[in-house]
């Protein structure tokens, strides 16, 4: 079935008017990720912010947009490096936000460009991360279910056995989600699905999305596909430096790549994001490896 086109992006300048913010340059369009759209502007006052505008009007965007902003006031509140909340509303019934612009690229970015600094910021990814799962939040940040997407399926049932909501997650930490500026994190970004959950799943899905997850177009592809284990190995040297401990098990590497299976597969249905049939089939491996690996078969 060919996907319904995407409906036209508004004129940001519109958007921010709803929100009572005015640029005083016209705001450019930034990748904002497969959910949302994203533009940076300059107000009067010489500082730089971000527009964040959801694609879909629905109730799942609408909770998720109450949920990211919670989410992020009190990840805030917690010293975490993370946007602040300027303003909040929406336009034509769909959410959106204005957040001070952190400094900084993406890791994908910054590795693209000093793949020797791999080691060092994976250390340092992993740490953020294992800083997060220590944050201590108010009972208004609601527990997530991010294996909702999944179903009924061995794989979602023998991890929901196990489930736990005793940690403040993420639950899309990825080196798209992470800025850098030299050997430093400088911000983390796009808390859509945070709350509060099961950290081995939380982990579990960074680890489907370090290996198996697709990389977005670039010239340096290869380049990042080479980099994409040692990544992933200094992660977990970092978060268990910082935390202690490093929970993940097999169960969990595939209770993580079956969420990404069922988001790929529906965002190119919905004809979003750079995911390709190859990446689908390549994060399905994962899954089913890491499933027998869990005792598994299906």
């Amino acid at each position: 079935m060919t996907p319904e086109p995407a409906p036209p992006e508004p004129d940001p300048s519109h958007v921010l008017r709803a929100l009572g913010f005015e640029a005083s340059a016209p705001p450019v369009r930034f990748e904002g990720g497969w959910d949302t759209l994203l533009w940076r502007f300059p107000t009067g006052d010489g500082r730089w912010h971000a527009l964040r505008l959801y694609r879909g009007s629905d109730e799942g965007n609408r909770a998720g947009a109450a949920g990211e902003e919670r989410a992020l006031r009190l990840a805030a509140t917690a010293g975490l490096p993370v946007p602040e909340i300027e303003a909040a509303g929406d336009y034509e019934g769909r959410p959106a936000f204005v957040q001070s612009w952190m400094s900084g690229r993406t890791l994908i970015d910054v590795l693209s460009s000093r793949p020797w600094r791999v080691s060092r910021l994976g250390h340092e990814f992993g740490r953020l991360q294992a800083r997060v799962h220590r944050v201590t939040l108010g009972a208004d940040v609601a527990g997530v279910d991010p294996l909702a997407p999944v179903g009924d399926t061995p794989i979602a049932r023998a991890a929901r056995a196990e489930l736990s909501d005793a940690a403040f997650c993420h639950f899309d930490f990825h080196p798209l989600n992470v800025l850098a500026a030299g050997n430093r994190l400088t911000a983390l970004l796009d808390f859509t699905t945070a709350g509060m959950g099961d950290r081995r799943l939380d982990l579990g899905i960074t680890k489907a999305l370090l290996i198996a997850a697709p990389l977005p177009p670039s010239p340096i592809r290869p380049l990042i596909q080479l980099l994409r284990n040692q990544f992933a190995r200094a992660w977990e040297q970092g978060y268990r430096a910082e935390a202690g401990d490093f929970p993940l098990t097999p169960l969990f590497e595939a209770a993580g790549a079956a969420i990404h299976l069922a988001y790929f597969e529906e965002a190119i249905r919905d004809g979003r994001g750079w995911a390709t049939a190859a990446d689908v089939d390549a994060m399905r491996r994962h899954m089913l490896e890491r499933g027998r690996a869990a005792g598994i078969s299906r």
